[in-house]
This record gives C-alpha cells, structure tokens and sequence, in this order.
C-alpha cells in the first residue's frame, strides 16, 4: 500500500483515528461476512481481536479480506482497503497491548460491562490485516 498518495493519506488519517471498522471475510461459499471490529493500527499492519469465530475459519481458508470505514452522513469520506489477514496466536494479547487497551477501556469496561482480562480472554485471537490497496473518496 501506498501511504503516500492522495488515496493513501486519507486511508491511514482512518487508521489513526477511527474506532471502527468492517472486516469482510468470505464463508466457503463465497459469501461476504462482514464483522463491525476494533482495531489498532501498528503503522505495517490493522490489528484485531476476535473471539474463535467463523471470521477465523473463513481466514485461515482464504485470507483476502477488506476492509471498510464508515462513511459520513451524505455518502461521503468513504474508506476502503483490501488485504491479506492472518492469524498470529503467537501474538500478544489484549491485555499486554498497552495502546489497544488505552483506546478501548472505556468501551471494554463500560460498553462490555467486563474487565480488560475477561476481553483478552474472550477475544483471544489476533488477526493481523496487511493493507494491499484500497480506495478513499
């Protein structure tokens, strides 16, 4: 991916400021299976973590995926990526990723109603999405 194009500017200001993002998988029939996910951008790859859900199946099976923010209010600032995910276990969770936690304690505690352990202990695989390409309008 370049970052340093017009297109690639607007995607990476998404990655460091947006909470949310869509990770579409494919099912084994081909289908899109989109998730709504929290994310961490380590500045190589969009880190996600997941409960052991058929988003893993459906990587570990055909790890093309895409990536899209949320548009505004009238159709516009759309950002879409596409990339390869892959499931690192060997990953630090969670819970030892002080940035992650930083970002999303208020939602893991409040919104979630648990603790940050009980998330890493639930949401236990990291998914690492490397951006490929990707549009921005």
């Amino acid at each position: 991916m370049n970052w340093n194009t017009d297109v690639g500017r607007r995607l990476l200001e998404r990655l460091e400021s947006d909470r949310l993002v869509w990770l579409t998988t494919t099912d084994d029939s081909g289908s899109p299976q989109p998730s709504l996910v929290w994310f961490w951008w380590t500045g190589d790859d969009v880190l996600v973590y997941s409960a052991d859900t058929p988003k893993i199946v459906n990587i570990e099976r055909s790890p093309t995926v895409a990536l899209n923010f949320n548009s505004d209010e009238q159709g516009g600032s759309v950002g879409v990526m596409v990339g390869r995910a892959r499931i690192d276990r060997s990953h630090p969770g969670a819970a030892d990723h002080p940035e992650y936690v930083a970002k999303y304690r208020r939602a893991i505690e409040e919104g979630l109603g648990t603790t940050v352990e009980g998330f890493s202990a639930t949401y236990s695989v990291p998914i690492l999405v490397s951006p490929s390409g990707g549009r921005a309008w």
